[in-house]
């Protein structure tokens, strides 16, 4: 089983001029983009074959058309059948990378 959990900082957002559930709207639509259901707030998952590659491909859509949505998160974890990472951190330093170059 693969899943996705995204927990937005409220205060963070919110100086930004957002709500919570517009950020996670974002997230919401890149999901359904992918077939993949929020089976609860801020947890996407998928059961089918393709779940690593639906699930696991949200992040990195998002950084892409989204960059500065994983500044208001409080964390963004995926789990790969118990195995977690944390994704926003390693979004957040492949994104320094690139600016280093």
């Amino acid at each position: 089983m693969v899943s996705l959990e995204v927990v937005f900082n409220e205060e963070k957002a919110k100086s930004a001029g957002y709500t919570c559930e517009e950020l996670m709207d974002i997230v919401r639509a890149q999901a359904e983009k992918n077939g993949v259901e929020e089976v609860s707030y801020g947890v996407f998952m998928n059961d089918t074959p393709e779940d690593l590659a639906r699930v696991g491909s949200i992040v990195p859509r998002l950084n892409r058309s989204n960059r500065g949505l994983f500044d208001y998160m409080d964390k963004c974890i995926l789990d790969v059948d118990g195995d977690k990472e944390d994704a926003k951190a390693a979004i957040m330093e492949r994104n320094q990378r690139k600016k280093a170059v």
